[in-house]
């Protein structure tokens, strides 16, 4: 079945990387699903994220970047 993200038991992992832009265009030449509406998206206090699905099992991961302070 096609689970969402706010799903209870839904797997989900978050990591924090250095050049979201670069790895993000990287994760979709390779065909990567996008969960974002949109792609990459900035939160308020500057934190830019994207969530992507796990091509293995499904999983939401989601890629964050913080503001370069």
């Amino acid at each position: 079945p096609e689970y969402r993200y706010s799903d209870i038991a839904v797997s989900c992992v978050g990591m924090l990387v250095d050049g979201l832009d670069a790895l993000y265009a990287r994760l979709k030449r390779a065909g990567i699903e996008t969960w974002s509406e949109g792609g990459i998206v900035q939160l308020m206090d500057g934190t830019r994220s994207v969530v992507v699905r796990d091509p293995d099992v499904g999983a939401f991961v989601e890629l964050f970047e913080k503001r370069a302070e």
